[in-house]
């Protein structure tokens, strides 16, 4: 009898226990769907004069002005020459070019939105 409960303790302990099944925390791959009548590259050059005009309002402004050409743009790289800022902060090989801006031509960047000659510079891409 007591090799019985020691086996029926020990068995309790060490039989596993159904688990819970756990999310899955895989990567999602996306699709993206880019509307073909709308890839025709544009650049828009604008000219501020207001003294509180900072990047902030200007990311601001380059977002409303994208979402006026189409459904779902998405802003790609930007430089804040003010700052000397840019996305993606990278350096890859040696080019003619700055990073940012073959980052967003490599992905399809369509759209170029530029603030005072340079001093804002937003790359989207109109889907």
């Amino acid at each position: 009898m007591l090799y019985y409960t020691f086996f029926k303790e020990a068995m309790a302990v060490t039989t596993p226990q159904p688990q819970k099944p756990q999310p899955d925390r895989r990567p999602h791959l996306a699709q993206i769907h880019i509307n073909p009548e709308n890839q025709t590259p544009e650049t828009i050059h604008l000219t501020v004069t207001d003294d509180g005009f900072d990047f902030s309002t200007a990311k601001q402004m380059a977002k409303e002005m994208a979402f006026e050409k189409c459904d779902a743009p998405m802003i790609l790289s930007w430089k804040n020459n003010k700052t000397g800022e840019s996305y993606p902060d990278y350096e890859c090989g040696v080019s003619d070019r700055p990073f940012w801006i073959r980052y967003a031509e490599g992905r399809g960047a369509n759209l170029t939105i530029d603030f005072n000659d340079g001093d804002f510079v937003f790359m989207i891409l109109k889907m």
